[in-house]
C-alpha cells in the first residue's frame, strides 16, 4: 500500500491529500468495508495536466487478500465535458454568460442577499440603434461592436459582478452586495462613459453608441 501510494505521489504526482483519500480507501477494501472505490483525480505530468479515474476492487487469490487498483485516463473526456457546459452556458459571439446562466447567477444573487440582508441591482442594457448599425454596416461590423460593449461593460463592473449578454444588443448585469442605491447608480455612469470613446472596427471605421439603460 505505501510503495504504490509512493509511486503515485513520485510519478502521478498526486498531493498528499490525493494519496491520503486513496490510501483510506483501500484500507477500507481491504478491511471489507467497501466492495469498490472511485476517484477522479487531477495532477500534473511532465508540465501537462490530467485527470485521472482511479478504481480499486477487492482480490483475493486463495488464503491472500489484496486490492486490484487500475488508472484510466479522462483528461480529454472532462476537457468534453468543461466545453459543452461552457458552450450552453455562454454565448458564442462575446463568451458572456447568457440568457440561462444570467437565470442561475441571479437566482444565486437574490439567495444570498436575503440570506445576508444585503441589497442587489439589476441593470438591463439596450444599444441605441443597433439595428440601424447592422443594417448600414453590416452584420460582421455589428457583431465586431457587440464584442466591444460586453468587454467595456466587463471593465465597468467589480469582479462580483456578472455581465451577460441576452441576446440581440440586450445585456443585463447582476450585481450583488450593493451597500445602497447610491452605488448601484455608479455603474450606469461608468458604462455610459464607457461607451462614450468611438468603437473602431475592422477597416478602421470608428463607431460611435449610446446605450438606454
Amino acid at each position: 500500500g505505501s510503495d504504490y501510494l509512493d509511486v503515485c505521489r513520485s510519478t502521478l504526482g498526486l498531493s498528499e491529500e490525493q494519496a491520503g483519500l486513496i490510501g483510506t480507501a483501500l484500507d477500507d477494501i481491504r478491511l471489507g468495508r467497501h466492495r469498490e472505490f472511485s476517484l477522479v483525480v487531477h495532477c500534473r505530468t511532465a508540465e501537462q495536466e490530467r485527470a485521472l479515474l482511479v478504481r480499486a476492487t477487492p482480490l483475493q487469490v486463495g488464503a491472500m487478500n489484496g486490492v486490484v487498483v487500475i488508472h484510466s485516463d479522462v483528461s480529454e473526456h472532462i476537457r468534453t465535458e468543461r466545453r459543452l457546459s461552457h458552450l450552453a452556458h455562454h454565448d458564442s459571439l462575446t463568451n458572456l454568460p447568457n440568457r440561462l446562466l444570467f437565470r442561475d447567477r441571479l437566482r444565486s444573487a437574490l439567495a444570498l442577499s436575503r440570506r445576508n440582508h444585503w441589497m442587489l441591482a439589476v441593470l438591463f442594457v439596450d444599444l441605441d440603434h443597433f439595428k440601424t448599425i447592422n443594417d448600414t454596416r453590416g452584420h460582421e461590423a455589428g457583431d465586431q461592436l457587440l464584442q466591444e460593449a460586453g468587454r467595456r461593460l466587463l471593465k465597468s463592473v467589480r469582479d462580483c459582478d456578472t455581465v451577460c449578454r441576452l441576446g440581440g444588443d440586450e445585456f443585463a448585469l447582476v450585481l450583488p452586495e450593493i451597500d445602497d442605491m447610491h452605488q448601484a447608480a455608479q455603474v450606469p455612469q461608468r458604462i455610459v462613459e464607457s461607451l462614450r470613446t468611438p468603437m473602431r472596427i475592422d477597416g478602421g471605421e470608428e463607431l460611435r453608441v449610446t446605450a438606454s439603460i
